[in-house]
């Protein structure tokens, strides 16, 4: 896990060295204080936390913006699930969230929309959003760590795509996200845990060995679309907050979007190496088109609550699923924007379309 001093030591050494780069763990300092007390309280009042037994828990994964953020928010709003609240993610101790919760409920609507794209990606203090943040606000790592730091140094490659450092990165992880689950169900009293997270779409097998009842929920969606919307969303999401420190050369914003698409290619692959490999049991993990969800979201919906042996849940058919239906996105953005080419994807990805013609 890196340290704010790491992370510093990271933006200095790719741009500049600067003092600016300690504000954000400056500003976060008394939150996680909090939450440092917090932690000690669940110790003593939840001894629960460090026993409860992880049953069949949800997982919905898959490319960012292949669709898991409507799956996931679908499957939230379901009575048996614990999933993740943004502003839970904030104040992760049960004991915290207990207190807190009916102030939370209160002001959530009454407060202005949290800054941030929302026609790219809806916030919410509310609504349930993926796990990976949890890492970043929390740990300093994970997925939206090396988006936002990581994917801008020279060492990315070295530590994040490596086999052997990914496995051992992703087995720490998963770590923490299955604490995270068992402080879900604690909290919420509820039988089962929801997560969202590209953890473990990334390392599918190391999660389903260490829990092998795991029901994976994964969302395809053709990368000619997914990858320069993911490119986009990191330029709109994270790329200010860069250039609000520096000016980014072309050279250096060149090399960050070449390994944020060199992550998405290992992550799209895997399915395919896993799959041959037979490391992904049917009974297990579950592919659902994004095309499919869109067009027919009812009947995946079905078919997604019978592969998770859960129990049918109408409401959130009649709530959800009729939004959905021929969604268009006002979200644009090109791939040669990012220095790709249709070509190359194509070629690049070649046994994941003959994998799944569907795409």
């Amino acid at each position: 896990m890196p340290s704010p001093s790491e992370a510093v030591a990271s933006l200095n050494q790719t741009f500049s060295p600067s003092l600016k780069h300690w504000l954000p763990f400056v500003i976060q300092a008394p939150r996680l204080a909090m939450n440092g007390l917090g932690s000690l309280l669940d110790r003593l009042i939840f001894p629960e936390l460090e026993t409860t037994r992880l049953d069949r828990p949800v997982y919905v994964l898959g490319h960012p913006r292949s669709g898991t953020t409507l799956m996931h928010r679908l499957l939230a709003k379901h009575p048996d699930l614990a999933p993740s609240l943004f502003w839970e993610l904030l104040v992760p101790p049960v004991s915290l969230r207990r207190a807190l919760d009916p102030l939370v409920t209160w002001a959530a609507p009454r407060l202005p929309p949290l800054p941030g794209r929302h026609d790219i990606h809806e916030l919410g203090l509310l609504l349930a959003d993926t796990d990976d943040a949890g890492l970043l606000l929390n740990h300093l790592d994970g997925p939206l760590y090396e988006v936002a730091i990581g994917a801008w140094t020279e060492t990315f490659s070295s530590r994040v795509l490596d086999p052997v450092q990914s496995e051992a990165l992703a087995e720490r992880l998963i770590v923490h996200l299955e604490r995270s689950m068992r402080r879900n169900v604690v909290a919420r009293r509820r039988p089962r845990a929801l997560m969202k997270t590209s953890v473990v779409t990334a390392a599918m097998p190391q999660a389903l060995a260490r829990q092998p009842d795991a029901k994976m929920i994964v969302l395809l969606r053709d990368p000619l679309e997914v990858i320069p919307s993911t490119m986009s969303l990191a330029e709109h999401m994270w790329l200010p907050r860069i250039r609000a420190l520096h000016s980014p050369t072309e050279a250096q914003l060149s090399r960050y979007y070449e390994h944020l698409y060199q992550a998405s290619q290992r992550m799209l692959m895997g399915l395919v190496h896993w799959g041959e490999a037979g490391l992904l049991p049917p009974e297990r993990v579950l592919v659902v088109p994004y095309r499919r969800l869109v067009a027919e979201p009812e009947v995946v919906l079905g078919e997604v609550l019978r592969f998770a042996e859960l129990p049918e849940a109408p409401e959130l058919l009649t709530e959800l699923a009729p939004k959905q239906r021929g969604h268009k996105s006002k979200h644009r953005y090109t791939l040669e924007q990012y220095g790709l080419t249709e070509a190359r994807v194509r070629a690049d990805l070649a046994p994941l379309y003959k994998a799944f013609p569907e795409l």
